[in-house]
């Protein structure tokens, strides 16, 4: 029996090692931050390996290993976002080298691509950018419903607070059957931060999406609205 114990755990050792060095990888594996470290170069993502032109904007989409300018290997966090300079294909393998954005300072990184997706958000007023709005399933009592999740990264260069994201669902005459809002938020100059508002359990054609946040003199400020068919969300 110990025997068959030792051979199961290594063998899913082996599964998430293979995984984890697949150049394409389909199925997200969670692997602990220090093992992607320790595998360097050899490290790979779960996002399928595609290439990136000079100023194309780049999110992380799981802990990275990236190399430094000096050659060393350290992490970056999943949300980060990279402004692409160069793309270079070595021995089959796409690596993308990118500036850090908000950062501490502007740091140059190469990073495999199979950690990275594209980063395609909407700017509002300059303001801030909305980028992968999805529909997300909300089992909860007394009824399942539907709520909005996405990502807010403030481009100002002060902090954003009591920023709330409202979420009108529409009927197919764009009448309000309901509104659902995410908790307050504090965004820092260039910060990727995700939002999720509380479920509906309506029917709707369509959302109309407005951000609201707090200003010096204790007023707030309204973001353009953002109107999205249903069919066009995930």
């Amino acid at each position: 029996m110990t025997l068959m114990i030792g051979a199961a755990i290594l063998l899913l050792a082996y599964a998430v090692r293979h995984k984890m060095l697949a150049p394409t990888g389909v199925v997200a594996v969670e692997m602990p931050r220090e093992e992607v470290l320790a595998l360097g170069e050899k490290a790979r993502g779960t996002m399928p390996d595609l290439s990136y032109l000079t100023n194309d904007m780049a999110r992380v989409a799981t802990f990275a290993a990236a190399r430094r300018a000096d050659g060393t290997w350290d992490g970056l966090a999943a949300g980060t976002v990279l402004q692409v300079e160069s793309s270079q294909i070595t021995e089959g393998d796409t690596w993308v080298t990118g500036i850090v954005q908000g950062g501490a300072r502007n740091e140059r990184v190469a990073v495999h691509s199979t950690f990275l997706e594209r980063y395609l958000p909407v700017v509002l007023e300059r303001t801030m950018e909305v980028s992968d709005l999805r529909l997300m399933m909300v089992k909860s009592a007394p009824r399942p419903g539907l709520a909005v999740s996405g990502w807010l990264r403030n481009i100002t260069s002060q902090t954003l607070s009591q920023c709330v994201v409202t979420c009108v669902f529409q009927d197919k005459n764009e009448h309000e059957v309901d509104t659902a809002r995410s908790e307050q938020l504090a965004l820092a100059p260039m910060q990727l931060v995700r939002f999720q508002t509380t479920k509906t359990d309506r029917q709707f054609n369509s959302i109309a999406i407005q951000i609201t946040h707090a200003t010096p003199d204790g007023l707030r400020n309204y973001l353009s609205t953002i109107v999205i068919k249903r069919s066009s969300m995930q």
